[in-house]
């Protein structure tokens, strides 16, 4: 499987990276992520889905975010997705005898539904790179997968849902060692038809040809959206990997509950129907020889 050594590096490295962003664990430290929770059971929307938060934690901020243009909104989405992966810090690590088929798979005629993608939000994934891309000054060490989308309301109690998929590519750089991350913001509007699928190829391509500031990207775009296509299956691996429930909560005081990020990350292994049927043909093959 994707060698443990890589993964424990890349997921240190991810966590590294979440401490560097200003002010994010400040803003959405332990208490502020309980109070939220809280929050969250006296309004008929979520706040909060698992470790993802969805608002800011205090009215000051969701009035600031308010009044955000775009560049503001898509940083808060990707805030969201690594906040949400802080809190939960699931890594996806694939079996080595399944990595050649999943990585020549055909992608052109994959199509992704809106429910598919729904299941990352409040479970974003990390997924480590089986080797790093050198790319300019920096190493792509992986990429956090993530999902935002929330429900606005609007005259005639007509309700829109606004969706965005997240991609956080994790970079190192090679002089200084700092690791940061470079998000890039797939739109995902819900509003015409909520059930109709979308073409996986052509979020391929519309991510590539759409962040070409993003450096790389095209030297490791087949990797990443071959694991993502299968991150998108339901098999019963990958529905281990994805939990939306809420991270452990603990109380310093009898009235102050302060949600906790986990000590170590889980590592899902994935690929494992797959491994258990080729192992079982292989066997059953051996018994007729």
């Amino acid at each position: 499987m994707t060698e443990r050594k890589i993964a424990k590096t890349v997921a240190s490295e991810a966590v590294t990276a979440i401490t560097g962003v200003q002010g994010l664990l400040k803003t959405y430290d332990g208490q502020a992520m309980a109070h939220l929770c809280e929050a969250d059971e006296l309004v008929p929307f979520h706040m909060i889905i698992g470790g993802q938060p969805l608002t800011p934690p205090t009215h000051e901020g969701r009035m600031a975010l308010s009044k955000q243009d775009e560049k503001g909104l898509e940083k808060f989405y990707a805030e969201s997705v690594l906040v949400g992966w802080w809190y939960t810090r699931t890594v996806a690590v694939f079996y080595d005898d399944v990595l050649p088929e999943l990585l020549g798979s055909d992608l052109k005629d994959l199509y992704v539904s809106y429910e598919q993608l729904l299941r990352f939000l409040g479970s974003p994934v990390l997924i480590p790179f089986e080797e790093p891309y050198e790319i300019c000054e920096a190493d792509v060490l992986g990429c956090v997968f993530g999902f935002y989308s929330i429900e606005e309301f609007f005259f005639e109690d007509k309700k829109l849902r606004y969706s965005e998929i997240m991609l956080l590519p994790l970079l190192r750089d090679r002089s200084s060692g700092k690791s940061y991350f470079s998000p890039i913001t797939l739109d995902y509007q819900m509003n015409i038809q909520p059930d109709s699928p979308m073409k996986f190829s052509k979020l391929i391509e519309d991510t590539v040809k759409n962040w070409r500031s993003s450096p790389g990207i095209e030297l490791y775009q087949h990797e990443l959206f071959s694991k993502i296509a299968f991150l998108l299956t339901e098999t019963p691996d990958v529905n281990r990997c994805l939990s939306a429930r809420p991270p452990k909560m603990s109380y310093i005081r009898k009235d102050r509950a302060v949600m906790v990020p986990p000590d170590t990350p889980t590592f899902r292994h994935l690929g494992e129907e797959i491994r258990k049927c080729r192992l079982d043909t292989i066997s059953c093959l051996s018994t007729v020889n």
